[in-house]
């Protein structure tokens, strides 16, 4: 037993998913979020982040993001948004249902293809995930947050096997009807039937800001399909709002909610509120202006985790002269081997002459096995 526990504490640390979807226009809020993570929490070896890009610089971002934060976190893949098999095809057939006026762009539809962007995280459906909205300043560590959420909803118990989709941070300021965009005692009314029609309960839905939330990776394996029925049934014909009334009703059998202060809504329209670094997860710039406007009133919370543009060409320029130098250095450990190995294949020979070696070197065969050996070693480990 003394075994298995030592064998336990020394096994490596689950790592903990992150998800951030970003299009071209908001770079700068992807590099400041992850920044932010980085920075605050007290394990980031144990993060791995997930990027899904919508972007002419995907190459160039990958780069950014892997010279800044690469040898701080387990890993970070980034993939673009296009090469999903059947995103595009999906998106074109939900936008032709919608039509031009209520269709916004395809990044806010990408969540529900999670799964399919990062198959490594799809490979065990009880695989969680955080996800986080890139308009968005992390204050609280999120490794702690994610082990927390996990001691909460054991993921091997039996409700991993449907999934589970948790709010993190309850928006109590508004109700259900609100969190959909239903205005009106009409549509209001109009969704109830929907409801009662189509097998909903509304009553197990809560108001929450799909900006932030926890998920197990299996209940977004088959989301897509769902999603495209609701369309097809004519939700959105009722609800004023995209992908919140789409998630609320697709998922509104595994949603929970914790009323935590991961997710402080509201930075990006309502002015006066404040900022408690010690007590807040999150703040989130939701609403039509952003951190990175200069104009908004929150906005030197963003730059204290801006990353410039003339900070990420640095930090490139950076790594491709440390790339470049590595090379240089296991290039020349590689040469000497050779010369080495050459020098023990000669010699070691039938009839060869330890004499008519290179005298300078001064070696017996013993000592020029042991020397080659010693090289490959320090090859072995440059490489």
């Amino acid at each position: 037993m003394h075994t298995l526990e030592k064998t336990l504490e020394n096994a490596p640390a689950p790592p903990t998913h992150v998800v951030l979807l970003c299009d071209e226009n908001i770079e700068e809020g992807l590099f400041a979020t992850v920044n932010s993570i980085v920075a605050n929490c007290a394990s980031p070896r144990d993060l791995h982040f997930h990027v899904g890009l919508e972007s002419s610089r995907i190459r160039e971002c990958a780069e950014e993001l892997d010279a800044l934060f690469g040898g701080k976190v387990r890993a970070i893949d980034v993939v673009d948004v296009h090469s999903v098999p059947g995103i595009v095809l999906w998106y074109r057939r939900v936008s032709t249902m919608l039509g031009v006026k209520r269709t916004s762009n395809l990044m806010n539809y990408a969540r529900f293809f999670v799964a399919d962007m990062f198959p490594s995280l799809a490979a065990d459906p009880r695989n969680t995930y955080v996800f986080l909205d890139v308009d968005k300043i992390v204050y609280g560590d999120m490794r702690a947050h994610d082990l927390e959420l996990r001691a909460r909803y054991d993921t091997g118990s039996e409700t991993a096997t449907s999934g589970q989709f948790l709010v993190v941070g309850r928006d109590e300021s508004r109700t259900v009807f609100q969190s959909l965009g239903l205005q009106s005692w009409r549509d209001r009314v109009r969704f109830l039937i929907f409801c009662k029609r189509h097998g909903l309960d509304h009553r197990r839905m809560c108001p929450f800001n799909a900006g932030y939330y926890v998920a197990t990776i299996g209940v977004f394996c088959d989301i897509p399909a769902r999603v495209e029925r609701l369309v097809r049934l004519g939700l959105l014909d009722i609800c004023a709002f995209n992908t919140q009334p789409l998630m609320m009703c697709s998922l509104w059998s595994v949603t929970r909610s914790e009323q935590w202060t991961w997710n402080v809504v509201n930075y990006g329209w309502k002015p006066g509120l404040a900022i408690d670094r010690a007590r807040m997860g999150s703040i989130h710039w939701n609403g039509p202006s952003k951190g990175w406007d200069a104009d908004n009133e929150y906005h030197w919370a963003f730059l204290e985790y801006a990353v410039p543009a003339e900070r990420r060409a640095a930090a490139v320029a950076a790594r491709r002269r440390d790339v470049a130098t590595n090379a240089r250095t296991v290039a020349a450990a590689v040469a000497a081997a050779r010369r080495l190995s050459e020098d023990v294949r000669r010699a070691a020979e039938p009839g060869s002459n330890l004499a008519g070696m290179d005298q300078s070197r001064d070696v017996t065969l013993e000592s020029a096995v042991e020397a080659a050996d010693h090289n490959s070693f320090d090859v072995a480990a440059a490489c």
